[in-house]
């Protein structure tokens, strides 16, 4: 833990795999002691890196910086709902049936 982020590291090929997968990926850090976890879209991660990092597609891992103040409380949970159905509102308001897995 860095100030207001958790670094940790992940492999660069699965990010690139996850960044384009369809509905949206997010990285989850979990403390089992603490009970308590953060949150981060891969598309965050992806736009952060390439600030920080512009090559950071030509290495084999990278350290990500996943912000504290997106905890899995109610009001995170909530965020990521959100995001998955601004994702998947344009798909449904045209009428395009989408299945999501349990």
């Amino acid at each position: 833990i860095r100030g207001d982020y958790i670094s940790y590291g992940l492999k660069v090929k699965d990010l690139i795999h996850w960044d384009s997968s369809a509905p949206p990926v997010f990285v989850v850090i979990w403390d089992v002691n603490r009970r308590i976890g953060c949150w981060i879209g891969v598309h965050d991660v992806g736009t952060d890196l390439d600030k920080r990092k512009p090559n950071w597609r030509n290495q084999k891992t990278v350290r990500v910086r996943i912000p504290r103040s997106n905890s899995t409380d109610d009001e995170g949970l909530h965020q990521i709902r959100q995001s998955v159905a601004r994702y998947y509102y344009p798909l449904v308001s045209k009428g395009i049936m989408v299945k999501v897995a349990r």
